[in-house]
């Protein structure tokens, strides 16, 4: 059994705790208290986890003509090619263009344990599982983006959790170095199922693995496009496209990891991981969606301040963490089975 790998950011030490949003309340580290409406910190392992729940944004973002039909044929027509691309998923365990890999998260697990633990009593199902390795597939059914055939594509499927749901994402750059200092706080005791196959993503390169989530300027580009599709859907499926930077990521040092849930605190102190989302569509075909850094539907949950999102004019581009693509409750659990693909990543410019 390799070592699992944790994307927070931050790590259990001595005095340290993980921290999972969605798990965590008002009390401090608390992870027995329910969690707020806003987004995950960014993990690969079961260790992985955020809160679902209702977003304030409500885009369907910009989508070109399908290309494919889901139905197994090498995807149809072209769509727009990036000309520079972030992750054409070519490595089909990673690293991306930036040096950041995949993993999948949902609310079936334990807060800090390592390797990681699902819950005894963790509703629901996650394939690829939390802490296994999160692998591209080419059978020939991605999408065509650029004219010259199918391209490779992450496949992600699940239903059931019973919180705030499961998603999918990738770190822009994962590094052996814990990027801040973080506060002390009480893990989560918490007793569960052994997740297999848990890993170090590179932990077979030299310089070994990799463990946290760094963070990138990402400030030259205007937005990221990617190609989506939601296999069997017969009706639209809504999915948060979901960003975090300096102030919403543990990361970061700037936001209070400790404290989740309820209102914002005097002084204006932003509680973690109340990520910028934006919500796109995706359908039984494969659909290329764009979200800009600028557009105005591009907001945090505001869970973390008084319930007044925050808008992307105050996201820092020069301190990007992740892109995660969540499927929420909304705050009516079970969360609905679903199956998504994500396939050739590019920048926007």
């Amino acid at each position: 059994m390799k070592k699992q790998i944790v994307r927070l950011g931050i790590t259990v030490a001595a005095s340290g705790c993980l921290f999972i949003p969605a798990l965590l309340g008002g009390a401090g580290c608390d992870a027995t208290s329910s969690g707020p409406n806003g987004t995950p910190t960014s993990t690969s392992s079961a260790s992985s986890a955020g809160a679902g729940g209702t977003s304030t944004s409500t885009s369907t973002g910009s989508t070109t003509t399908p290309t494919g039909d889901g139905g197994g044929e090498a995807g149809g027509g072209a769509g727009a090619c990036p000309t520079d691309v972030l992750d054409d998923m070519s490595m089909a365990a990673g690293p991306n263009a930036t040096g950041g890999y995949w993993y999948t998260y949902s609310d079936r697990t334990c807060v800090a344990a390592e390797p990681a633990l699902i819950r005894a009593d963790a509703s629901g199902t996650l394939v690829p599982e939390e802490g296994q390795q999160f692998v591209a597939m080419d059978d020939g059914t991605g999408p065509n983006p650029c004219g010259t055939g199918p391209v490779p594509y992450r496949d992600f499927m699940g239903g059931g959790e019973g919180n705030w749901g499961a998603g999918a994402g990738f770190d822009f750059l994962d590094s052996p170095t814990q990027p801040a200092p973080f506060a002390t706080c009480s893990p989560e005791m918490c007793t569960g199922m052994e997740a297999p196959d848990a890993y170090v993503p590179g932990a077979g390169d030299a310089g070994g693995g990799n463990a946290y989530a760094a963070p990138t300027d990402v400030s030259s580009h205007k937005g990221i496009s990617f190609y989506i599709r939601a296999v069997g859907a017969t009706t639209p499926v809504k999915v948060n496209v979901q960003l975090s930077d300096k102030t919403t990521n543990p990361g970061g040092g700037v936001c209070d990891e400790c404290l989740y849930g309820g209102p914002a605190l005097d002084g204006g102190t932003i509680r973690c991981a109340d990520d910028w989302i934006e919500t796109v569509t995706a359908s039984s075909s494969w659909e290329q969606q764009t979200v800009k850094f600028a557009d105005s539907s591009l907001k945090t949950g505001g869970w973390s301040t008084g319930n007044t999102p925050r808008p992307a004019s105050k996201m820092d581009l020069t301190t990007l963490f992740y892109v995660h693509f969540q499927m929420s409750t909304n705050g009516a659990p079970p969360l609905k089975p679903f199956h998504l693909q994500i396939a050739y990543i590019g920048w926007v410019d």
